[in-house]
């Protein structure tokens, strides 16, 4: 076979390969499409997501959105290209949120696989050999987890490598396009992440080495001039933009913090980079996330059994990959997907390693490809033993959330104590939010002047989590600008306290539908009207109190608010005198049933009371109310009285109307300790 038909016959095999990757990397982009942003890193990728919802919620600024630390709500990080484009992904597409926000890191990703092709042509590679490295890179592990995550890593690697291949052609090659595209994508990429640019403009001075070596005093100073007026203005930018965001973070008192993040805390010091768990724990990542140990061994194998063809090459992007790692020592030991912007070099490592074994064994082709297969399903393997789990798992939305959802407006503001800053409540409930760090619980007057800065009348809820969930003091030393009361107004049995402001309380009771929040238990009323409180059969059927009857009253009447307790392992409703249930007869009805009493404590621990009353009356639907049922229960002074009583009132033939049930206090008329209660109510 010709020369030519053999090259045409292995870039038709390149593209297959290409092609398989392609598929095998949007089948594992797919997976755990409808997934929540929880679990896995999701303290970032819910804080991105939050600013690309407020993008369609609230309109577009180019100091965005991040409503976590209170007002003013704009507390910007990185240049926001990735959450600008998510949010117009979301529109355009009608996709939620989450979704778009994948789609959008996926397609970034994809638009690095050109630029990576036509950098490739300087190394004199066939279109064949070329198309290897993307391939490689769309298996790579890291690569295929991350590429999908809500995060701006690859739109940083996008813009970073669009800069270089503009910056390397604009060298060989001057013209406006190359050196406007060097500006704008370099631009973009210092504003969106210098962390990821530094490693690109290292890369970008090797470029600068290579093209010094042309001969010429006159060349090597053009040479110098370009690279300068390519690297100046992304340079300017990325400082500008850091000066700016810095200027607007300072003006919300709360977000001090963050400008350590970009201090001397990422960079690390000399005694971690030569530290042997440093070492240990990211060569781990090496070979679990971006080559795997088959990948590792390979290029250790060529290195001793090379003949140099791109020994060079390979060093070079060795070189290029652990300049991220030494520069910003602290943030690679923190978070693994930093490794997002230099694993490509060490990806095109392997290739180049890859390419100059075969080249070198001369193998038959058929048996090259066999190798390159060997090696993509590697790094699948990798991926499986690794990302997949974690990328298949949906960690559910917390009830908490939903709640939230419930019990405020769209433009209310919650608080939130005891979750640091993660944004995922914010994010899911939909609302604005003025974040507590942890350990600000010990500086209450650091506390106190962030609550002043929100209006009250716009706080709908404080959350506390944790240990301090039901912690009346705190809430009353930091937070008594918003008169929460005493108690939590709803709280479950995990450690979640629901604050929420007295003025709100009564409209939430109304409206409050305990059946669809069971892990929620709502407090009694602290301050019960001297008049009572009376239930109708609409605020009845939503709570949970009543669940001890069938069917349920249609009124209610109580001196203090309703709840219940535990007795014999039976629910039953606290039915302290004076209480009042009444019931619609049911059709045919001949029996009213149930379970009655005073509480132990009521008449023992130097407590006095002396008895209830109970009673049951016909209220017909003409005519007199009749009483079918009496008994004085005094335990104190009966010990047939004690303990759980049953109740068994027989009907008259054919009765309608209403049935209505009294607790009433003794004889005396005094209501002291009468701690009664009764459930498991029925009419049949």
């Amino acid at each position: 076979m010709s020369s030519a038909g053999r090259d045409i016959r292995q870039q038709c095999l390149g593209l297959v390969f290409l092609g398989a990757a392609l598929l095998l990397n949007f089948h594992f982009f797919t997976l755990g499409w409808d997934n929540t942003l929880l679990g896995y890193h999701q303290f970032r990728q819910v804080q991105t997501a939050i600013a690309s919802y407020h993008y369609l919620r609230d309109g577009l600024s180019v100091h965005y959105i991040t409503p976590l630390l209170g007002p003013p709500w704009e507390v910007p990080l990185e240049f926001p290209l990735y959450q600008l484009s998510a949010a117009l992904c979301a529109r355009g597409t009608a996709l939620d949120l989450d979704a778009a926000a994948r789609l959008t890191s996926w397609l970034y990703f994809l638009g690095v696989l050109p630029a990576c092709y036509l950098l490739l042509e300087r190394f004199r590679l066939t279109a064949a050999q070329r198309l290897l490295f993307p391939a490689l890179l769309l298996l790579s592990p890291l690569y295929l987890f991350y590429s999908r995550a809500v995060l701006i890593e690859s739109t940083a690697l996008f813009t970073a490598c669009w800069f270089l291949l503009c910056f390397e052609r604009f060298l060989r090659r001057p013209g406006p396009g190359w050196l406007a595209g060097a500006m704008v994508f370099g631009s973009l990429a210092g504003m969106i992440k210098g962390t990821t640019f530094a490693v690109f403009l290292i890369v970008a001075l090797f470029f600068l080495c290579g093209a010094l070596r042309a001969p010429g005093q006159m060349l090597r100073r053009q040479v110098l001039l370009r690279a300068a007026l390519l690297v100046a203005l992304p340079f300017l930018a990325m400082i500008g933009w850091v000066f700016y965001s810095a200027r607007i973070r300072h003006l919300n008192p709360d977000a001090q913090f963050l400008d350590g993040i970009f201090g001397y805390w990422s960079f690390g010091d000399l005694a971690q980079r030569l530290s042997w768990s440093f070492w240990s724990k990211t060569f781990r990542v090496w070979a679990d996330e971006i080559a795997g140990e088959g990948g590792l061994l390979l290029l250790a194998f060529y290195f001793i059994m090379g003949r140099g063809q791109y020994r060079r090459t390979v060093l070079v992007c060795l070189a290029a990959f652990l300049s991220g790692q030494l520069i910003f020592t602290n943030l690679y030991w923190v978070h693994d997907y930093y490794f997002y912007a230099n694993s490509l070099f060490l990806v095109a490592a392997l290739g180049f390693s890859l390419i100059g074994l075969l080249n070198q064994l001369e193998l038959p082709e058929w048996k090259q490809w066999l190798v390159v297969t060997a090696v993509m399903g590697l790094q699948i393997s990798t991926f499986d033993r690794t990302f997949l789990d974690a990328q298949k798992k949906n960690v559910p939305i917390p009830p908490v959330t939903e709640l939230v959802r419930t019990i405020s407006e769209p433009d209310d503001i919650i608080v939130v104590f005891g979750q640091d800053w993660d944004a995922a409540l914010p994010y899911y409930s939909g609302r604005k939010a003025l974040m507590f760090l942890t350990g600000r619980e010990a500086d209450p007057e650091s506390m106190r002047r962030s609550i002043a800065r929100l209006d009250p009348h716009k706080v709908a809820a404080v959350i506390m989590a944790g240990f301090h969930w039901r912690d009346g003091d705190l809430i009353n030393r930091t937070m008594s600008a918003l008169n929460l009361g005493s108690r939590p107004f709803l709280y479950d049995m995990t450690g979640t306290g629901v604050w929420v402001p007295v003025e709100r309380q009564a409209a939430l009771r109304d409206r409050f539908n305990p059946s669809v929040f069971p892990d929620f238990t709502i407090s009694p009323v602290e301050h019960v009207p001297n008049q009572g409180i009376v239930l109708l059969a609409r605020q009845i059927r939503r709570r949970s109190e009543f669940d001890c009857f069938s069917p349920r009253p249609i009124r209610a009447f109580a001196t203090h608010d309703f709840t219940y307790i535990t007795v014999s392992f039976q629910r039953m409703l606290v039915a302290n005198s004076t209480t009042e249930l009444t019931f619609a007869l049911p059709v045919k009805a001949t029996q009213l049933t149930a379970i009655y009493g005073l509480s132990d404590d009521a008449y023992t621990n130097g407590h006095t009371s002396d008895g209830i009353e109970l009673t049951v009356t016909l209220r017909p639907a003409q005519g007199q109310e009749q009483r079918l049922y009496y008994r004085y229960l005094n335990p104190r002074a009966n010990e047939a009285d004690r303990g759980p009583q049953k109740l068994a009132v027989a009907l008259p033939p054919g009765a309608t109307g209403e049935l209505i049930v009294r607790l009433l206090p003794g004889p005396a008329g005094d209501a002291s300790y009468d701690w009664s209660y009764i459930g498991q109510g029925t009419i049949r």
